[in-house]
């Protein structure tokens, strides 16, 4: 009989993007089985989603003139129509794709650590079933720390874990959810990202000063992203390498 097509298997030969090679360093599947080779490719995914949208706000930042030039004229021109006093508004404006990749790289944290963290359980390294990086009470990460803290299968694995994990969230993570939060669950209405565009009258025309990027406290959104991602790197290559240092230990004892 032949065999019907449409349940042949096929080895599936992705032609990744650019920004998507690094994720693969760290998240090769062909490292890993079972549960863990589909997890370990969602991460890959998300962390090539980080990559890019990094890459997209560097280029669309270095470009604030040429995006705010249409804007800025039409408000030139309203201006001439009738003035107004300059210095009694802020001027903001909206540029849907800078808005756009600063949702993305903030959602793509979260759903990276949502990922990353259901290894624990994947690789048997407690007893009860982790689902995402969730917070107990107010603590991101809180329920993944508890559950390492008091349901560890392998304690010493566990306490590397749990370690590492509050490490990086001193450092880093506790800041990146939060600032995922405030834009996904805004205190006082929908928060929209804009540039602030620097502006004072001259020669009875407008003059275009300066354009002030979004921040994060006092820090360039880019050079904060950069920072986190860097971070990010670093702290999932160390916690795979924990992982796997587990698993080989576990095939040794076997052998």
């Amino acid at each position: 009989m032949k065999e019907n097509s449409s349940n042949t298997h096929k080895i599936p030969v992705i032609l990744v993007d650019q920004t998507s090679v690094p994720a693969f360093h760290i998240f090769n599947p062909n490292d890993w089985d079972g549960a863990s080779k589909s997890i370990v490719n969602s991460c890959a995914a998300q962390y090539g989603l980080l990559t890019y949208s990094v890459k997209k706000l560097d280029e669309l930042f270095g470009n604030t003139n040429k995006l705010c030039l249409s804007k800025f004229q039409e408000l030139k021109n309203q201006w001439r129509i009738s003035n107004w006093p300059i210095d009694k508004c802020n001027y903001l404006a909206e540029i849907p794709e800078v808005h756009l990749f600063i949702q993305v790289f903030l959602n793509s944290i979260k759903t990276f650590l949502d990922l990353l963290v259901q290894l624990v359980s994947s690789e048997n390294i407690v007893y009860k079933k982790i689902h995402g990086f969730h917070k107990k009470r107010k603590d991101p990460g809180g329920e993944l720390l508890h559950i390492l803290k008091n349901k560890a299968k392998n304690k010493e694995i566990a306490d590397s874990l749990f370690k590492l994990v509050s490490e990086h969230k001193r450092k880093w993570i506790d800041d990146a959810v939060k600032a995922r939060d405030s834009m996904v669950h805004p205190e006082k209405g929908l928060t929209q990202v804009m540039l602030q565009l620097e502006i004072k009258p001259k020669n009875s025309e407008l003059e275009l000063t300066a354009i002030k990027k979004p921040t994060i406290g006092k820090t360039d959104f880019i050079e904060w992203a950069t920072e986190i991602l860097a971070n990010l790197c670093n702290f999932s290559k160390a916690f795979a390498e924990v992982i796997k240092a587990h698993n080989q230990r576990l095939h040794e004892d076997r052998s």
